[in-house]
Parts: structure tokens; C-alpha cells; sequence
């Protein structure tokens, strides 16, 4: 898309590029780090591991990361609920399957 859209040369798009991956694989590290510790601190003061857990963990992780506004931030807020409605579909449809027979 940065060779598409974006102007200059190709330095400066390649320089883009390099910043959005640094960027998005940092973003990824700080809530697989920030996950992982709150899931195993929850699991600690509990002394046993829940659901709930692994979904506070997310929620708290992706609000501390991915919260600030910035373009890989904004085009994740944009794949994500789309991933989420595309897996919604699929699990609906299944189910309807199996109700009806093999067919």
C-alpha cells in the first residue's frame, strides 16, 4: 500500500515501511508482554486460572497499547472487528448446519 499510495522516493518509502513494521512488531510485544503478565498475576492472587482472566487481560493490554492514535493502530481497529463479524459468521452458520442434517 506505501508503494501505491504514498508519494516520494523510494527511500523515503521504504523508511515508511520500516518504521510501520518497528512500530506494529512493537506494539504486538508490549501486549503479548502485557497479557502474559496479567494473566499469570490473576491466576497468582487466585490460585487457579479462569476465563475472565485471559478477557481481562486482553482488555486491559489492548487499551494500554493499542489505545494511542496512530495509523497501525487505526487500520487494527479497522481488521479486528472485521476478523470478529467473518468468525460470528462462520460459528452461525455452522451451528445452522448441524440442526439441519448432513447436508
Amino acid at each position: 500500500m506505501t508503494f501505491l499510495f504514498r508519494s516520494g522516493s523510494l527511500r523515503e518509502k521504504l523508511r515508511a515501511i520500516l518504521q510501520a513494521t518497528y512500530t506494529h512488531s512493537s506494539n504486538l510485544a508490549c501486549f503479548v508482554f502485557t497479557y502474559k503478565g496479567l494473566c499469570a498475576l490473576q491466576s497468582h492472587l487466585q490460585g487457579e486460572t479462569c476465563q475472565v482472566h485471559s478477557f481481562l487481560a486482553a482488555f486491559i493490554g489492548g487499551f494500554l497499547v493499542f489505545g494511542n492514535n496512530n495509523n497501525i493502530n487505526s487500520q487494527m481497529m479497522v481488521i479486528c472487528p472485521k476478523s470478529w463479524f467473518l468468525i460470528l459468521k462462520d460459528t452461525t452458520l455452522e451451528g445452522e448446519r448441524d440442526t439441519k442434517g448432513p447436508l
